[in-house]
């Protein structure tokens, strides 16, 4: 438990990290979301949050190739690989969308100030 919430914070922390290293940084991630029992349940959430931060701080084209990959079943040996990389993509956009201003739309994409902890 106390490893995901780390992860988490070191995220928040350290963005440009993880924007150089998404390709490995995404995939190891992307296991957590398989969810067996409750503590499972528990970094699944909180993976779920790293995500939506992943789609705050890195432009959308870093990681879509990286979910195409997901949803074919190419990078993860599971069988659930789909629904896992769809959940992903669901909190990375819900990020991404956090950080457009309504007014500019999306062509003009213009990042907002980002309040860590409110």
């Amino acid at each position: 438990m106390e490893a995901i919430n780390l992860l988490l914070y070191g995220l928040i922390y350290a963005e440009d990290y993880v924007t150089q290293f998404l390709d490995k940084f995404f995939i190891n991630i992307l296991h957590n979301l398989n969810v067996r029992n409750k503590d499972d349940q528990v970094i699944a959430d909180k993976t779920c949050q790293i995500f939506h931060y992943i789609g705050v701080y890195c432009h959308y084209k870093a990681y879509l190739p990286l979910l195409t990959s997901a949803i074919k079943g190419e990078i993860i040996d599971n069988d659930d690989a789909p629904k896992f990389a769809l959940t992903a993509l669901l909190h990375l956009l819900t990020g991404f969308f956090e950080t457009v201003i309504k007014e500019d739309g999306l062509k003009d994409r213009k990042v907002k100030e980002i309040a860590y902890f409110s």
